[in-house]
């Protein structure tokens, strides 16, 4: 007959085992999420570097040449009320340095535009989802003159977060009187998201306004003067062109006449664009 106390001895050492047994099949339960976790995640890593692979492949294919003439400048000018005197006199643009009149920043970032529209279309058939443009940052590395080929190509792609990082370059070749220059290029960085983009945060109070009327006849000569057909459809990069008219009004000297060029160009895109009346507000920088 068992006593009491030894009857107690076993329950506490059966006990003891059923505590050991439960820590064992926890640990390998906690084992096998840990593996599971690592497989999604290993699986999730090879299915993003095959879509960034197959996006690669095909931007690899999509290039895009532009090549402004003198008639393409001076539309592009006249449409968004560039006074810039590099832009339209020869004499203006020797007197700054330069070897001929220069082809404004804004109208290289919005023929880039175009190049990305084409981009990513070519990227919303790998990836099956609609994209948006969200930004661009372009440098401007040396000038543009008339007549010079411009040839746009994408160097490589990133997936990050909800979107799509592309890094473009435009390499530039001169055809002159001298024998042909390549070498010039324009790098850029673009953002395409999925989904609506965001909305502007608040900033201070502008120390210059200026309006400006975008209208059909406008639209279309835009269009042109960037290599394009016209159509509906109004690009960021016609309402942005026109912040540069409006920083010439800071920037006129004592001869009242404006000059500068943009060696780096940053945008943000929240609200299309409409045909008809909008302003330009120019904003001190917070540090």
């Amino acid at each position: 007959v068992m006593g009491v106390s030894e009857r107690a001895e076993r329950r506490g050492i059966f006990r003891g085992l059923g505590d050991l047994l439960k820590e064992l099949f926890s640990k390998e339960g906690v084992r096998a999420e840990e593996d599971n976790r690592e497989k999604e995640e290993e699986d999730a890593r090879k299915k993003e570097e095959e879509l960034e692979r197959r996006i690669n492949e095909v931007l690899a294919l999509r290039k895009a040449e532009f090549r402004p003439t003198y008639e393409d400048i001076q539309t592009f000018c006249c449409v968004i009320g560039d006074e810039n005197s590099i832009h339209r006199s020869r004499a203006h643009a020797a007197f700054y340095g330069f070897s001929d009149i220069v082809v404004p920043g804004t109208q290289i970032a919005s023929m880039l535009e175009q190049y990305i529209k084409d981009a990513t279309r070519d990227v919303e058939e790998v990836l099956g989802v609609k994209l948006n443009l969200n930004s661009v940052d372009i440098k401007l590395e040396a000038a543009v003159y008339p007549g010079s080929s411009l040839l746009w190509q994408v160097g490589k792609s990133e997936h990050k977060g909800n979107g799509i990082e592309l890094t473009i370059e435009g390499k530039v070749s001169e055809e002159r009187e001298s024998s042909p220059k390549t070498g010039k290029i324009i790098p850029s960085r673009v953002r395409l998201t999925m989904g609506e983009n965001g909305s502007c945060s608040a900033l201070g109070g502008p120390i210059l306004t200026e309006r400006y009327v975008i209208r059909e006849i406008d639209l279309n000569a835009f269009y042109r003067s960037i290599g394009e057909q016209p159509r509906s459809e109004i690009p960021w990069s016609f309402t942005t062109s026109f912040v540069t008219s409006a920083l010439l009004e800071l920037s006129k000297g004592e001869d009242r006449v404006p000059h500068g060029i943009n060696r780096r160009m940053e945008f943000e895109f929240y609200k299309k664009p409409k045909l008809g009346e909008f302003a330009v507000d120019i904003i001190l920088r917070r540090e």
